[in-house]
């Protein structure tokens, strides 16, 4: 009797075993397409200055207008788009681009593509340098020497995910910063402004807010007067969220 209840006790650690080795890969969607819509859905903007965080939608449409943009929301055409395919296990295209399923629950998946590439931008203006601190998949946040030194990083592209749904998230956002300096022996403001609008980003603002909170002033070399200038920097960044929903096939 004893035997028999060993037995009986190893098939069903077995029938355990197999049932667990069958257990689907929790990204093996094979064959399933989708495709992004024509339908852009506005998730509110927000604007960060020096001092404050400001929520205010007239006064950040106003802004807007001022720096020469439009305030209303981008169409299809102004923002990049894709399909994504699953290929099997944590396979996918995006595009024609194969990429992998790095990360993935509730709410955000996270796709990396295969190859890795380089970047050297070299230095760039200070309202630039602010946009470039916003994406969360940003090379910035790989690469500690983005702007020194050439640094190899794989191309992250996240998507939002509700109830089963798939959407792009973007980022449209607009910089400008101001130093007073001296022209003609009269100190003139002069700004000068950043833009961005795309690809596929979300919004991490933690670095963005401790820049423009922790470097109020710039000091640049004036070659009329022969010597550096420390000057009052003001810095106004304003970010629209938004989605682009994608389609099943």
């Amino acid at each position: 009797m004893k035997r028999v209840m060993i037995a009986l006790m190893a098939c069903t650690f077995l029938f355990a075993c197999k049932k667990d080795d069958a257990t689907p890969d929790p990204y093996n969607n094979s064959d399933e397409s989708y495709q992004s819509t024509n339908e852009i859905i506005s998730d509110g903007a927000v604007m960060y200055t020096n001092n404050d965080i400001i929520r205010d939608q007239a006064l950040i449409a106003d802004y807007i207008t001022r720096m020469g943009f439009s305030p209303e929301t981008p169409g299809p055409n102004d923002l990049s788009s894709y399909s994504l395919t699953f290929t099997g296990g944590n396979n996918v295209l995006r595009g024609t681009r194969k990429a992998e399923i790095i990360s993935k629950n509730d709410s955000l998946m996270v796709i990396a593509e295969l190859e890795s590439t380089t970047d050297n931008p070299g230095p760039k203006a200070v309202s630039d340098s602010l946009l470039d601190l916003l994406p969360q998949y940003s090379p910035l946040r790989e690469c500690p020497t983005y702007y020194t030194n050439p640094c190899s990083y794989r191309k992250k592209f996240p998507i939002l995910i509700s109830r089963g749904n798939y959407a792009i998230p973007y980022l449209v956002a607009i910089c400008s910063t101001t130093t007073w300096r001296p022209i003609f022996g009269v100190m003139m403001p002069l700004t000068n402004k950043g833009y961005i609008a795309g690809p596929s980003m979300i919004l991490n603002d933690s670095l963005l807010i401790d820049k423009i909170k922790n470097n109020t002033t710039l000091t640049y070399h004036d070659d009329v007067l022969q010597r550096d200038i420390t000057t009052q920097r003001y810095d106004t960044v304003v970010v629209r969220i938004m989605h682009r929903p994608l389609k099943k096939q």
